[in-house]
């Protein structure tokens, strides 16, 4: 693992939990407006935008945690299933730690969230339509399966080692994720 020098603090990137759910925010910027079909997101001025992964059935019918049920949780773990990438556009970046990185991790970072999403012949993301939790965010079909050896926090992870960051091979839990960092 490099270090990163002063000089190379060309992106800064944020890793947000929900408790037991890690997301990687980034800046909204020309790179995230040009790959999304412009009619898949809501419209507004964003600064942030937020991409998670996890399980599809956990994502259609747990809209919050206190709908949770064991069967959903322990399908999800022992059954695997599609995964779907969320997305969420935020107006402001919350007050989380900043993590500084190169334009080469970035790019790095960028091209694995991207090849996460799964497309259509025309190589447009597939959009999960009517599956919003708020409004400002969208759900989108994935290349991933998930199952108790890959995790939503298992995927986070792999996006931060793909952009040279110290994270976990496998974690259950946010713990993990932030023990690294």
């Amino acid at each position: 693992m490099r270090t990163i020098s002063p000089k190379q603090k060309d992106h800064y990137i944020y890793i947000t939990d929900k408790g037991t759910h890690t997301a990687i925010l980034l800046s909204y910027n020309k790179d995230w407006k040009e790959f999304f079909p412009k009619e898949t997101l809501p419209e507004g001025k964003f600064a942030g935008i937020e991409f998670s992964w996890g399980d599809k059935d956990f994502f259609e019918q747990i809209p919050t945690w206190d709908k949770l049920t064991w069967k959903v949780a322990l399908d999800a773990l022992f059954w695997p299933d599609k995964g779907l990438m969320h997305i969420e556009l935020l107006e402001k970046i919350p007050r989380v730690k900043a993590i500084p990185i190169s334009n080469e991790q970035y790019k790095a970072l960028r091209t694995f969230i991207q090849d996460s999403f799964k497309k259509d012949s025309e190589g447009k993301v597939i959009v999960r339509p009517g599956l919003t939790y708020s409004g400002t965010d969208r759900f989108f079909d994935s290349n991933e399966t998930y199952y108790f050896l890959n995790t939503c926090n298992t995927w986070t992870a792999k996006g931060l080692r793909k952009a040279g960051l110290p994270a976990p091979v496998w974690t259950p839990h946010v713990w993990g994720i932030y023990f690294h960092l």
